[in-house]
């Protein structure tokens, strides 16, 4: 059995420790840590250790070091393990997030879609429209570029982000569908009735187009691929 580091696993004992008193509230958010030295002290470790986890909660955006003024804490939450959780959540959580995303921005998309999105979203249509039959692979990687394209004409960088992330697992199962003939698959008078929808700037009709195709989602077959990824 390979052993493990002894000064990663140090490092991961300092984030531990460190992680510990911020969720205890020691630090306020916004405010300045101890110096390097007097966190060796109170945390009983090395200052390259302590400098070696700060270095991690930094990239994680939970501190913020500002050279010559101090280290800050920026955020309570760690991003490193939200991103931990996501990755190893159920395929049936990011369909329902990707759903409540999707269903969200295409109501979004109704009220704030510029003339040149909706040409994107006919371009889309058409180019999915003109593969043939059995380039399925082909069309998955259009149905994707679609359905992101009715994200990006919410026009929400933020929830942009959020939907990048969740559809991967998505992504997965679409790909594991293909050898499957049965697998259930949205028409494509159900992606011209969202694009439809935002034409005419009518948002409920937008995400209730939505809410359908992401019935879809649930009935895919599952894989373990998302995960082997990560």
């Amino acid at each position: 059995m390979a052993l493990m580091s002894p000064r990663r696993s140090l490092v991961e004992q300092a984030i531990d420790r460190l992680s510990a008193r911020i969720n205890a509230g020691d630090w306020p958010t916004g405010t300045r840590l101890p110096t390097e030295p007097e966190l060796a002290e109170q945390l009983g470790m090395s200052r390259n250790t302590v400098r070696e986890a700060v270095r991690v909660l930094a990239f994680a955006g939970v501190l913020e070091v500002r050279q010559g003024d101090g280290t800050y804490l920026r955020s309570c939450a760690d991003a490193l393990d939200t991103v931990r959780t996501l990755a190893n959540a159920a395929h049936e959580h990011h369909a329902e997030v990707r759903s409540v995303l999707e269903t969200q921005a295409a109501r979004l998309a109704a009220e704030r879609a510029r003339p040149d999105d909706i040409t994107a979203l006919y371009a889309l249509l058409d180019a999915i429209n003109a593969l043939p039959p059995q380039d399925s692979e082909g069309r998955i990687a259009l149905d994707l570029r679609f359905h992101r394209q009715v994200v990006d004409c919410a026009h929400n960088p933020v929830l942009l982000e959020l939907y990048r992330f969740s559809v991967l697992a998505v992504r997965e199962r679409l790909i594991a569908s293909l050898d499957d003939p049965d697998a259930p698959r949205p028409g494509d008078e159900h992606h011209r009735a969202i694009v439809d929808a935002i034409a005419r700037g009518d948002g409920e009709a937008a995400a209730a187009a939505v809410a359908y195709i992401a019935t879809y989602d649930n009935r895919l077959p599952p894989t373990s691929a998302y995960l082997e990824s990560q």
